[in-house]
């Protein structure tokens, strides 16, 4: 035997055509291979070249921090070809792409891509999450009413100026709310949002932004607004946040130079901010490169949403569909196969069985874990709105527990979270809505002269639109645009307009207005109310107000001014008689306080149920009533 094994091995290895197997990679080999990245797992989701560079690379070459903005140092030259893609920015190069930037026609500005947070894959899974996962949708539709309010959002005059006290800036404000001027321009553009149907596109891009990470609306206008500075917008239409491509910003500024949408030709898919309401959530260039893109609000739970559908689409159903009774085994001692088969033709679950045959039936209860599945999805959905920073008792997770912390949690929520929402909203709203609308219909008002008459007249400091601008040489920066130049809107106009063309420069500005946000009853609301009436902090016409009954006040005011005018009365009686006149005709005696007859009028001036209003839309005494 041992010459035989000896034989077979000497044939073996002097035979060229015998193949040796090879040995199978282990594991720990996988763990270990070089081409295993330095970076989680969890980042492989994102798409971010920069953050899938070759980080070893950087550590043991210093000279990889010599490139600058896509441009290697000037001593190695050679290693520029080499240089990955990762290492630089990149620039936007493509002539066919370039011309479609109609606001930077002479392509003197470069253009830098800004990459994407998300990849394809992440972006579906994002959409899933939010249409599947009724605690995320809860969620964050909760958080999106809440910023928008529960009536339509309005506009009200406010204040450029900076004050060093309250004083002069409530006086301030009083002036600029009474001109005529300044609220013809509120009326004006409260009517085109009321027309546009505003309110519902507010809801619309706040919540892809808040799902997408950035999202858009697309304004159409009456005009080329490129080239006509009296355009106005016509329509607006939501640009879907899954069909937007690359983002680009200017190299020199970091400004948004436009966005890319799939959706539309390929020679008209670049769209300039001046045709966008451009919302962008978190923008905070937290992942390198990705700036104007923004992050999604549902990234932090996307994994728990996806274990919860599992559960709920897979697991749940499964348990309910199969595993709600117990199995029945039964051990038929029969060799005929048509009877077995018979015995299941007739067989039916939870119905007793009658035969004469030889066989064995057992039970077997099959373990499962349905209500730990449930408490599962349960935590998993407070945790989403906790994650969503909402409070619980809001999406409909509440207890007696929570219930009685509901009122300082929920008001801790809205002097934080949501105030600081609604003021992000408001920034970006007012920038790319209000103030643009606002020149062009001053334009189209053709009262350009009034505003730069006034601006000019309120200027002391003297370092107002009459500056002018020195180049490097000291020379005139404006001697080549032979009196005209190009403003931020991309109008070229002249240098008396381009003056007072940014809202910055005008004394008043219009600002959002959001509903207020209130958790009080209306009876816990009307108690305190009293209360500072009653302690004389605010008048009765106040207190009409913060209750929300304004169409009470011309009532109000009107009795108040029979109560004057009565108690006036009472006075100059009771002062004739003590300087022994002899009172008026239209008086009588028992015209003074504490007789029958006064109290009478003052009853009857003071009681509204035999009132009628001259207005109708002061409401009735009926509805008075049944408040």
């Amino acid at each position: 035997m041992p010459n035989k094994v000896t034989n077979k091995n000497n044939i073996a290895s002097n035979s060229k055509t015998v193949r040796t197997k090879k040995k199978p990679l282990e594991f720990i080999d996988f763990i270990d291979d070089s081409s295993f990245s330095d970076l989680i797992p969890f980042s492989n989701r994102f798409h971010l070249s920069a953050a899938r560079s070759d980080l070893r690379k950087v550590q043991q070459s210093r000279d990889t921090f010599d490139v600058i903005v896509g441009e290697t140092a000037s001593h190695d030259n050679n290693r520029a070809k080499h240089d990955s893609l990762d290492d630089r920015l990149l620039f936007l190069t493509d002539p066919k792409i370039l011309v479609q930037f109609k606001q930077n026609k002479d392509g003197k500005r470069r253009i830098v891509i800004s990459e994407n947070n998300y990849d394809e894959t992440t972006l579906w899974r994002i959409h899933d999450a939010y249409r599947v996962d009724g605690a995320v949708s809860r969620s964050l539709d909760t958080m999106v009413e809440a910023i928008v309010g529960r009536k339509r959002t309005s506009l009200i005059l406010d204040t450029n100026d900076y004050f060093d006290n309250d004083e002069d800036e409530v006086a301030k404000l009083d002036e600029i709310k009474n001109n005529d001027l300044y609220r013809k321009y509120v009326r004006d553009i409260s009517k085109i949002n009321k027309h546009l149907n505003m309110n519902n596109y507010e809801k619309m891009i706040l919540s892809s932004a808040l799902i997408y990470g950035r999202a858009a609306l697309l304004i159409e206008y009456d005009k080329d607004a490129l080239v006509d500075n009296t355009a106005l917008p016509i329509a607006l239409k939501p640009l879907s946040s899954l069909r937007m491509g690359r983002t680009f910003y200017y190299e020199d500024t970091w400004e948004l130079a436009g966005i890319e949408y799939l959706d539309f030709r390929e020679d008209q898919r670049i769209v300039e901010p001046y045709r966008l309401v451009y919302f962008v959530n978190k923008d905070y260039h937290i992942s390198p490169r990705t700036l104007h893109n923004g992050y999604s609000i549902l990234e932090p739970i996307l994994d728990i949403s996806e274990t919860n559908t599992l559960n709920k689409q897979t697991n749940i159903k499964e348990i309910n569909k199969r595993l709600w009774a117990a199995f029945l085994i039964i051990k038929y001692h029969g060799k005929s196969g048509k009877d077995i088969t018979n015995f299941k033709k007739h067989y039916k679950p939870g119905m007793p069985i009658i035969s004469n045959r030889d066989f064995e039936a057992e039970v077997h209860e099959v373990a499962h874990d349905l209500e730990k599945l449930i408490a599962q999805g349960l935590d998993s959905d407070k945790k989403i709105s906790r994650d969503i920073k909402i409070p619980i008792m809001l999406t409909g997770h509440d207890n007696e527990q929570t219930m009685a912390t509901a009122g300082t949690v929920i008001h801790s929520w809205i002097n934080f979270t949501l105030e600081t929402q609604r003021t992000t909203f408001r920034n970006i709203f007012e920038k790319q809505w209000i103030e643009p609308l606002m020149l062009r219909l001053i334009n189209k008002n053709d009262e350009l002269d009034k505003f730069l008459a006034e601006i000019e007249f309120s200027d002391d400091s003297g370092s107002g639109s009459d500056d002018v601008s020195l180049d490097d040489n000291n020379n005139d920066s404006n001697e080549e645009s032979n009196g005209s130049t190009s403003n931020k809107q991309g109008f070229i106009v002249s240098d008396k307009e381009a003056r007072i063309l940014d809202p910055i420069d005008l004394p008043f500005k219009i600002k959002l207005k959001f509903t207020p946000f209130t958790i009080d009853t209306f009876l816990d609301k009307v108690a305190s109310v009293l209360g500072l009436v009653r302690d004389g902090i605010i008048t009765k016409l106040m207190a009409l107000e913060e209750l929300d009954r304004k169409q009470y006040i011309p009532e109000m005011k009107l009795i108040h001014e029979e109560q004057q005018a009565l108690f006036e009365d009472m006075m100059q009686q009771e002062q004739q008689q003590q300087e022994g006149q002899q009172p008026n005709n239209t008086s009588k005696k028992s015209d003074i306080p504490g007789f029958p007859k006064v109290d009478e009028k003052l009853k009857n001036a003071t009681d509204l149920n035999k009132r009628k209003s001259k207005n109708s839309s002061s409401g009735s005494n009926k509805t008075m009533r049944s408040l």
